[in-house]
């Protein structure tokens, strides 16, 4: 058996002070982590996993997220909700008046936490980033009606799962779908009942402890994710990719042309935005096929490496004709 024990230090304090706080592309997790996300229309079956840092008070991790950053629409952690220092988004909305876009980059609070997926053969331990307002409703419900103490929903032996009950939402609507019920199993179950798989799971959320699995970009970084800029590394990489052209035999067309054929569509927006100089609502519709074409047509490359790009504006509009989304 895996060697943990797990002892809840949570008090009916705890669980007032989480009800009365109410409220991720781009990774906010390290790569080896899976996550969940509830099915759509359909009642998902989880079960919350113990948490295994020290002096958790609660089985999730209280953090801030931005949704919708940039074109990627990337999921980022909050440098300033979460770590108290300067924030390019949180800047951003503070200068901004409109309330579409205060209300859809503000900061929101979610509770990071381990699950297991019911329906998930493997049971692997997977990653939820749980609404405020599941969470609380689970507290709500996870009590002892005869003495209001509170009932550890997730204790590996003794715990219970929990019933997520969901619901599409319209096309184009930003939310893809709500919670309609939100459920605790009245039975007490373990995790498992496979002795390997067990000390599998549980040494898994040992040795990756959520503190230790949430990755903060630096401010130079989400800000270039938020404007459309490249960042010092990625200037870097293009310094030493040109110096590597001067190199080869290659012509300046044939590298160009290769280059733009492996680039994703967030680097091809920043060379369109940063060095040809269009405008992020101009190209943000536009499919990466398309992006290459506007670039291709707008970058003539010089036969001298001293000069630079000559520039020839080509209208978006006709690209969108043809490669818009």
């Amino acid at each position: 058996m895996a060697k943990f024990v797990y002892k809840p230090k949570r008090t009916k304090e705890d669980v007032e002070r989480e009800m009365q706080n109410s409220g991720f592309s781009e990774s906010y997790l390290k790569e080896n982590i899976l996550l969940f996300s509830p099915k759509v229309d359909a009642s998902n079956r989880i079960r919350i996993l113990p948490p295994t840092w020290d002096d958790a008070r609660i089985y999730g991790l209280n953090i801030w997220v931005h949704y919708k950053v940039g074109a990627d629409n990337a999921t980022v952690l909050c440098l300033k909700k979460n770590l108290g220092k300067p924030c390019p988004v949180c800047e951003a909305v503070a200068k901004e008046n409109d309330p579409e876009f205060k209300k859809n980059l503000s900061p929101k609070r979610k509770i990071l936490t381990y699950v297991l997926d019911r329906q998930d053969e493997k049971l692997q331990p997977r990653a939820y980033l749980m609404p405020t307002t599941v969470h609380q409703s689970i507290l709500a419900q996870a009590v002892d009606e005869d003495t209001g103490e509170p009932l550890i929903i997730e204790d590996p032996d003794k715990g219970y799962d929990i019933i997520l009950v969901t619901a599409g939402t319209p096309e184009g609507t930003v939310v893809k779908f709500t919670y309609k019920s939100v459920s605790l199993s009245r039975r007490e179950s373990p995790i498992c009942t496979d002795p390997d798989l067990y000390d599998k799971i549980i040494d898994f959320i040992v040795e990756n402890p959520l503190p230790q699995i949430i990755v903060f970009k630096d401010y130079d970084y989400i800000e270039a994710l938020l404007y459309g800029k490249a960042t010092k590394h990625e200037d870097e990489v293009i310094n030493k990719v040109e110096e590597e052209e001067t190199q080869t035999n290659t012509s300046d067309e044939e590298v160009v042309r290769d280059e733009l054929v492996s680039m994703g569509r967030k680097e091809l927006i920043e060379i369109a935005v940063g060095q040809l100089g269009f405008g992020m609502k101009e190209v943000k519709n536009l499919s990466e096929e398309g992006l290459r074409t506007l670039i291709r047509e707008n970058a003539e490359i010089s036969e001298a490496e001293e000069e630079k790009p000559k520039v020839k504006k080509v209208n978006v509009d006709d690209i969108r004709k043809k490669w818009g989304r």
